[in-house]
This record gives C-alpha cells, structure tokens and sequence, in this order.
C-alpha cells in the first residue's frame, strides 16, 4: 500500500436504499484492505453500520417522483451545499457517488469546480446506452472514473466520450439460488424434481400488474390444457401483495405465492420457464439460467412515443444487451398480448432443442456477469483503489 501522511478518508454518497446497499458492501470491502480508513459523506443505516459518519440522514435526499421532488427542491439544494461544503473541508482521497444521479451528478460537478484534485468516481452508470446519450461526454468534465454493473457500460461509454470506467459486476449473482435452496423449495410443496413449473413475476408497478395478470392467467390456463399439472410459483412484492392474492383468487388452480426472498430466487431457478415484466427481474431470472419472455406494456402515448423514436437499445432487456443477441423473447406495447406470450411458451415447452440453446446461452451470460470469480464489492473496491492510488504495488 502507498504511504501517505495521514490515514486516507473515503467520501461515499448515496441517496437511496439500494445505493446504501451497494455503498456498505464497498465500504466493507474497502476498510478490509486498508485497516486505518475512514469514511465520511451521506449514506443510510447499512453504510453507517460499516463505519461511515454521515453528515445528515440519508432520508433527506432520498426523495422519488417529480411533485415530490418539486416541492422539496429548495431543501434539496440546501442540502447539496451543506455536503459540498463539508467535502471541500475534508478533502477527501476520493468521492464515490453511488448512483442517485440527479443529485449526485451536481455534487459531483461542484466538487470538480471547487476541489479539482480529488477524484471523484461514479458508482452505477446512468443508461446512457438506451437514452439520453449526451449525459456521457458531460460526465467526462466531472468524474473521473465510473463503476459499471453491466459488461457492456465500458465500451458504450468510451465510444460517447464518457469518462473511462471499469466492469465491477451487478450484485444480483451473488443472490442467485443454491441446487440445496431449489430441492427445498420443490419439497415444501410437493414438486417432483421432473414436475415442470413457471414463475410468474408481474412487476413491482401497479400498471404493470393490472395489465399482465389477465395476460398470464390466460397463458397459464391454455398450458395447463396442454401440458398437464403444471406448477405455478409467484413471489409477491410487498406493497402489491394484498392486490396480487386477489387477482388470483378466483383462478382455477393453485399458485404457489412467494413471500421469502431467498424462496424467490429458488423459484427463478426452479421454474422452467418465466413469464415476467421488463425489469431488473430480467436480469436476475437470467442469472438463474432459466428461459424467460418478457412484457413490457406502454403506459401511454409518452412512453410508447420514447420506446420507439428515443431509445437507443435495440433491446429494453439487459440478457439480450449483455449477449449482443437476442435470446429473451421481448413482447412490448402493442405486441403484448396473451395470444403472443401463449404461442412463445408453447415455443420453449415443445422444443427441448429451443430451451437447451437457450439454457446455454444463459449459462454463458452467467459466466460474463461473474466477473473474474469475485464479489461485486471487492471489484469495485479494488477500482476504487486504483483510481485513488491506494492500490497495492
């Protein structure tokens, strides 16, 4: 480890729970190689956990959608001087701005202006590869290095003029079900192991919802005709779960709902195939190898308008992104139907051949995600190292 004067300080912001998530485990990581860090800056309850002294609540900036925003944008700015301030009396080694772009973009633009020789990292690329590319070459001014989550961010954002960036990982592989975990699972409820079985997972909006459980219980019924005692798992989302039960109250058939989390991933994997909502469960269900098609429905004439003129993706899902190929059958808008989604179900459970490839296939976007064998954190850690010149020699 290089020597410096004082014991190095590590600025780290966050402005939401999955940010505090991602923020404790580099934390973490961070005071495991260098033992006299400190670590100072805005985080929630796991961040301060792991040592961060935080320089007000978390909850003050951890604000969602625009009214909400609106009507707190003069406390919002008030915050973002008190923690520039702060950062510019500290000088820190490095700040690490672990996603919440709105704000942390700006912290990150003053901190350059006001202390041009600390580094200062990106943690989560915004999405400048589906839309909004011009925020790339903007955040070459500002940051000096990005952690992305996804294999293909580096490139994408060299090729816009971005700043340079490394892959460190997504933090869903290390929550991907155990063999163990599955036989449970399948036990629990009387699956046999040769029993075929789908998940269902409708999304965490209620729009989402409203739109696709017709779709699925249309689906689910004309399989079941077809290939028999099908077996349906469904992991509930807590603040839509009492909606969910009653969607599927009067349904003909029993659905295993799901309310553990770890008894969800063991469902991604125990199904043989997923019938889900575009999202980051896209990515998740790949990472458990198993084959999957995915609605996205519009939620009007804005977004309809931005998916097809906008959008710079050729794909709304992240396996297909990852793979460059387009593996994960995408049904959005218009195409959302129950007599699409039913004919691509049949697809894979008639075609053994089909959902071999296809298993394969996301077998080899596991092995792309699980980046050199280690965890997220400590790729991200060992980033931040480097781009602080705290690294080993």
């Amino acid at each position: 480890m290089s020597q410096k004067a004082q014991p190095p300080v590590f600025a780290v912001v966050a402005g939401e729970a999955s940010g505090d998530i991602l923020g404790a485990g580099l934390i973490k990581e961070i005071a495991q190689r260098v033992p006299n860090a400190s670590f100072v800056g805005v985080g929630g309850p796991l961040m301060e956990a792991e040592g961060l002294v935080s320089v007000f609540p978390m909850s003050d900036i951890a604000v969602m959608g625009f009214a909400a925003v609106i009507k707190k944008l003069p406390f919002l700015f008030n915050r973002l001087r008190v923690v520039c301030d702060f950062l510019a009396e500290a000088k820190p080694d490095v700040i690490i701005c672990v996603d919440a772009p709105d704000f942390n973009h700006r912290l990150a633009r003053r901190m350059k202006a006001r202390c041009p020789d600390i580094k200062i990292i990106d943690y989560v690329v915004p999405s400048v590869w589906f839309w909004r590319a011009g925020r790339a070459p903007a955040m070459a001014h500002y940051f000096d290095h990005c952690l992305a989550l996804l294999p293909f961010e580096p490139e994408v954002l060299k090729n816009l003029g971005g700043p340079d960036s490394t892959f460190v990982g997504h933090r869903a592989i290390e929550a991907v079900a155990t063999d163990a975990e599955v036989a449970v699972l399948r036990a629990a409820h009387d699956i046999a192991p040769e029993a075929p079985c789908m998940v269902l997972l409708p999304g965490s909006r209620r729009a989402e919802v409203e739109t696709l459980m017709p779709i699925f219980r249309n689906v689910t019924e004309q399989l079941r005709r077809e290939f028999g005692r099908l077996r349906l798992f469904m992991p509930l989302v807590p603040h839509l779960a009492a909606e969910l039960k009653a969607q599927i109250q009067d349904w003909p058939y029993e659905v295993i709902l799901i309310e553990d989390e770890r008894q969800k991933y063991a469902s991604l994997r125990a199904a043989d195939l997923a019938l889900a909502a575009s999202g980051t469960v896209a990515l998740e269900i790949g990472l458990a190898q198993t084959p999957m098609i995915i609605g996205y429905p519009s939620s009007g004439w804005l977004e309809s308008y931005v998916m097809k003129f906008v959008a710079r993706a050729p794909s709304v899902n992240l396996v297909n992104l990852v793979l460059d190929q387009p593996i994960v059958p995408e049904l959005l808008s218009d195409n959302l139907t129950a007599d699409h989604m039913l004919a691509l179900a049949q697809n894979y459970l008639r075609d053994p051949d089909l959902m071999a490839r296809t298993e394969d296939a996301l077998h080899s976007f596991h092995a792309i995600m699980q980046k050199h064998g280690n965890s997220p954190d400590a790729e991200a850690a060992n980033a931040v190292l480097h781009v602080a010149g705290l690294a080993s020699t």
